[in-house]
Formats: C-alpha cells, structure tokens, sequence
C-alpha cells in the first residue's frame, strides 16, 4: 500500500449515498474512488483494480454483503484488503454478523457518520495490515516468545493475550499503563475492577460461549482507565491463536468512547425531536379549540347584563380556558415552539420579581435566599419565558426539600467567563434537599416524568424547551442527600436597556378601525375557529367570509377580489399550508392585508412566511377583542401607507 495514494472502493447501489461518500472523503490526500452499484461488478473491480480498502454496503440488489465477503475470499479463506461494512439496519446483531463473516470494520449510516468514515477506513486499512503481519509472523512466534513480545509491544493499542478461561498471560505495554498496574504481572490482574458493573456478565457470558464456538469475535464494554478511575468504551476484538501456543486467544482493544457519545447524543436528539413535534401538535390543536371556548364565553358574557346569574359561570369558563391555554404554552415551550416577545431584559430584576412572587408559597421551614448581581449584562430573550424558568427552578427547589427536616433554597445571578458564544450570564439555583441519584438526573427533563405526585412533571421539560429555543444552557449536579444545583447560561446581548425601551415605545398599539366595511376573508380549516371569528368581526361591523381550506380561500379572493379588504389566514392547515396560499395569492396579484394567526409563535410564523409580505401575527388562542383591534390595527396602518404612495 502507497500511503500516499489509497485506492476506495465503495460498492453501494444508492447514488445518493455514493455521493455522500465522496464528499466526506474529498480532503483525503491522493485518494482514488472507484464505485460499483452491483455486487458481481465490485468483485471483478476487486481482482482489477486491486483497492487498498472496500466500502461494502450490507444489502445490494444481487447479493448481500455476507455473500460478497464469501465470493471474494480465496481459496486460503483470505481477503484481498480490508472490508468496512456499511448498514442503515440499527442493530447490533446485523454488525457482529458482518464482522463474523471477515469484514474488518463496520459504520452505521447515520447523519455523524462523517466524523467516523475517514477513521474506520484507515483504522480498517492499518488493522488489515496489522493481521497481514501477524500471519506473517504465525509461525516465527511459535518459534520466539522474544519476537513475540517484541512485537506486541510495538502496538499502538492495547494488546493482551488470554487462555481459554480468560486468565490473561501477556499485555502490552499500553495495556498495563492503562490498568495502572506497573511491573507487568499478570497475576496482579483481575477483570471485576476493570469492567464496569454493568459489563461483567455480559462479558463472561460472550466469553464463554465464543470461546468453545468460535474462532474471534467482537465485544463492546467500558473498561477502567487508571490516570483517572474514568470507564471509557473500548471495542475488544480477539483471535483464537494456533495450537500449541501458551495462549489460546490474542485480543486488541480500541478506544471508541468518542463514537459512543456521537451515538447516544443523536439518539437523545432524536428523542427530543420526536416527543418535541407530538407536543408541538397536541397544543396546536389544542390553541384551536381554546379558541372556540373563550370566544364562545366572552361573546356570551358580552352579550347578557353583569348582573345576569350566568355570569359567575362564564367568568369560571374563561378562568379554565386560560388555565389550558397556559398549558399549551408549556407544551410548546418544551416543543421549543413558544411564543416569545423577545427584548433586552435584567435578568437579576426578573429573579428578584419572581422570588417575590413564589416567597408566599415557600412554607416555613424553608429558607429563600435571594442574591443577585447589580448592573448584569442584559440578555435577549423572553422576560415572560425567564420569569417561568425561574419560578420551576425555585419550585422544583422548595419541593426536594423533605417537609420534616426543613432547609434552604439559593438563588443568585453572576456574570460567566466567555466562551466560545461569548461573555454570558448565569442563573443558579441551589437547595440541600434529597438531591438525586444518576438515573433520576437522566430523565428530569422527560415530559411528565416526576417524584412527585400524579398529575405533575411538564415542568422541568419546558424549562428545557424555553432555555433551547433562546439559545441558553442549563447543567445539573446532584447527589443523594447533598441537594441538587441547577445552572443556567444566557448569552449576554450587546443591545443596551434604552435603545430596548425606545423599541417597545415605537411599538404601534390598536388603533380604531374607520372608513367602509369591505368583508374580511377568514382562511381556516377548523370550523370553530371560523365562526369565533365570523361572530367577532359581524359584531365589529365588519362582513365576513368563510374558507375552510387554501384553495376555497384562493377561489373567494379570485372571485371577490375588491369585495375583500383583509386576509386572516392560519398557518398549519391540511392539504395546502398558509405560506402556500399566500404565495399564490400574491402571484395572482392580490395585494390585501394579511394576518397570519397559529399556535405557534410569532418566530415560527416569521421563520415559515420569511421573504412574503404579511401584516401582523396573532397568536391562538385570542379573545374577541384582541381579534377586532389586530383587524382595526391592519386595516389603519394599510391605509396611511396607501395614502402615502398616493401622496409621493
């Protein structure tokens, strides 16, 4: 092999994937690629072309990967160069198989599997060699126990040998360094303290089983690192030696606690995402049907006297659609998809407020103590998000602590050393209550996941929502019995508290809606939505039309086109979306106001309808009112810039 000219071979028949291939692998020096999509053209490139490596996908239209492995291998039972095998299948059974079967290495497709390509090639091509060697060598270190040790010494990993119930009699150099034993006596050894518990016996039970079956095999568990009692992933893999030597087994082990992070971090991300969009949904249509009931009530309570008996009950009805309607923000604060207003606020004046606030419901026995940072770096963000933040924290704090003992929560605010995204601010909340184990800290932010009574949890989930969406970190550090500490990270903002104030004062507010009552056209596939609004705007003087999807909308506009003064045009709809729609009522030269109003929040209706002209956001679920003065508010202001371009 020229390492500098290597030759790939990728046998895959998805051309997407070979493109990818190539692109990961582009900045590799004196790297040629040769490609086949069949698994009989791979072979004859094989015995062709001779590559210094194979990338070997796990199902082709003529064969599997297995197959091919067997047909290219010679009559000796060889491989004429390293295979890594490629699999979209996330099993591990599918993996052991392939190394099995003689391939050398094996990468799951999956979105890191840049940062471990390059690798598990040359790993695949420096291991191919290593194994070349040591055939080489089979028979001199059955002559040469010096040659021997010579030469597993002159490893870079870590090396030992094993008989065949597992008493290891040879390591390397690294070996020992890394169990921290000194004098290389393998009678000093034991496997218990160097596996992790949770390895053992899967360990001894894969031992046992390969060696009286097998000729190598593959095993992942975490062995224990000296330099700092830390377990870290190794990947073991072993060879059955030639009778007739001292030890029955040669095994090499490979570092892989990097590629296991990169893993369990897209499984955890993937989880977010997913449990994220559900959240996302329900309170979406949810935001729907809390329109309809507070609309509903306040149309009905509008409409008898304040002395009507009914009152109370309405007053009641509206008390509970705004208790839901909160929870539909936490629901799309854990979604990451809040509402936020966002500005440059004082964080140590928001944990004061709220301290403020929570300190009635804090009993007794335990002590808040409140602390903060004067002349804090503003944060950009969501005072209303942070003022939430704070309070679950304290809650959450004030709730660790047992009823029967007592005990004291800590707040304080403090300025973070810069990092890479900059100075930044920090928010702490300390208690010295039960404090938790590691498996509890594991799930705290699952949604509805609590040690407390039935009907609690979201919590802490949106907690976690609110501090992703605005770009902020929070760590916890726990233990049982000595409290738990939860620190929060903003970024600070380079946007001083005038040039904020002067914003929100430039901020245009409701304005009275005048001139002729054209109808206003009301796009929304949910029937409750639509009659809330019809009933709103009618009592507003206002006419109105109703479509219950995007293309009855674009038909009204088409057909009606000066009859219709304004647009209100939800965003999630079936079929065709609001971005859809707009776009192809602007295209047709429809120049109407437009309201955008969802669930979501005005971020995620600004992100969707970035590049297309629309008036104003509101956010569901809203009351009568506010829907007539966001109508009025659009109208007037498209009415002064009408008659500006008249006047100019």
């Amino acid at each position: 092999m020229n390492p500098d000219h290597l030759r790939i071979l990728v046998v895959e028949d998805n051309p997407a994937d070979r493109a990818l291939f190539r692109i990961y692998l582009k900045h590799v020096p004196g790297l040629e690629i040769a490609e086949a999509e069949l698994g009989a053209a791979g072979l004859e490139l094989c015995r062709s072309w001779n590559p210094d490596c194979v990338l070997l996908d796990f199902t082709l239209p003529d064969m599997t990967g297995i197959e091919f492995i067997d047909m290219l291998r010679s009559s000796a039972g060889t491989l004429p160069c390293p295979i890594v095998m490629l699999t979209g299948i996330a099993d591990e059974r599918v993996a052991v198989r392939a190394v099995n079967a003689g391939a050398t290495d094996y990468v799951p497709k999956s979105e890191n599997m840049e940062a471990i390509l390059e690798h598990s090639i040359f790993n695949a091509i420096d291991k191919y060699r290593l194994e070349k060697e040591l055939e080489h060598k089979r028979a001199e270190l059955a002559r040469s126990e010096h040659l021997h040790r010579s030469l597993m010494k002159a490893l870079p990993q870590l090396v030992f040998t094993a008989d065949q119930d597992c008493r290891v009699s040879f390591g390397n150099r690294q070996w020992w360094d890394y169990l921290g034993i000194k004098d290389e006596d393998p009678r000093r050894f034991e496997w218990t303290p160097a596996l992790h518990s949770d390895d053992r016996e899967r360990w001894w039970r894969n031992w046992r089983d390969r060696a009286a079956s097998s000729s190598h095999f593959d095993i992942e568990v975490r062995l224990c690192r000296a330099a700092d009692k830390q377990y870290r992933w190794h990947l073991i893999q072993a060879v059955r030696l030639d009778p007739g030597l001292d030890a029955a087994w040669l095994a090499t082990c490979t570092d892989i606690e990097d590629q296991k992070r990169a893993e369990q971090a897209m499984a955890q991300r993937q989880k977010w995402d997913s449990i994220g969009l559900l959240a996302g949904g329900v309170a979406h249509d949810f935001n729907n049907l809390l329109v309809g009931i507070l609309g509903g009530a306040s149309y009905v309570s509008d409409a008898l006297p304040e002395s009507h008996p009914t009152q109370s009950v309405l007053r009641t009805v509206v008390t509970a659609g705004e208790r839901a309607a909160h929870l539909t923000r936490q629901l799309l604060a854990y979604a990451g998809k809040g509402a936020f207003y966002i500005q440059p606020v004082d964080l140590s004046a928001i944990v004061e407020q709220t301290c403020e606030l929570v300190r009635s419901s804090v009993p007794g026995n335990v002590r808040l103590s409140v602390k903060t940072a004067p002349d804090l770096p503003r944060i950009e963000t969501d005072s209303g998000q942070v003022q939430q933040v704070v309070m679950n924290l304290v809650l959450n704090a004030v709730e660790a602590i047992p009823q029967d003992q007592g005990g004291a929560v800590f707040v304080r605010t403090l300025i973070a050393e810069a990092n890479e995204d900059g100075p930044g601010v920090v928010l702490e909340v300390r208690d010295n209550g039960r404090g938790m184990d590691a498996e509890t800290q594991a799930r705290i932010f699952d949604p509805f996941f609590t040690t407390k009574f039935i009907g609690r949890g979201l919590g802490l989930a949106a907690v976690q929502g609110i501090l992703r969406s605005s770009g902020a970190h929070i760590d916890v550090t726990s233990a049982p019995g000595k409290g738990s500490t939860f620190r929060v990270r903003f970024r600070a903002s380079a946007v001083s508290q005038s040039t904020a104030a002067a914003s929100a004062a430039a901020t245009p507010q409701s304005l009275p809606a005048t001139g002729p009552r054209a109808a206003i056209l009301v796009i929304d596939d949910e029937t409750t939505v639509r009659n809330i609004c019809r009933i709103a705007l009618e009592r507003a003087g206002f006419p109105v039309l109703l479509a219950e999807d995007g293309k009855r909308g674009l038909e009204l506009l088409r057909d009606k086109d000066k009859e219709i003064q304004l647009v209100l045009l939800d965003l999630g709809m079936q079929g065709m979306n609001g971005r859809q729609v707009l776009e192809q009522a602007r295209a047709a030269g429809h120049t109407q106001p437009v309201i955008v109003f969802s669930g979501y929040s005005e971020h995620e209706v600004a992100r969707e309808f970035a590049g297309l002209d629309i008036s104003s956001f509101l956010q569901k679920p809203f009351s009568p009112a506010r829907l007539t003065a966001a109508v009025a508010e659009a109208l007037d202001e498209h009415r002064r810039a009408v008659a500006h371009q008249v006047a100019s």
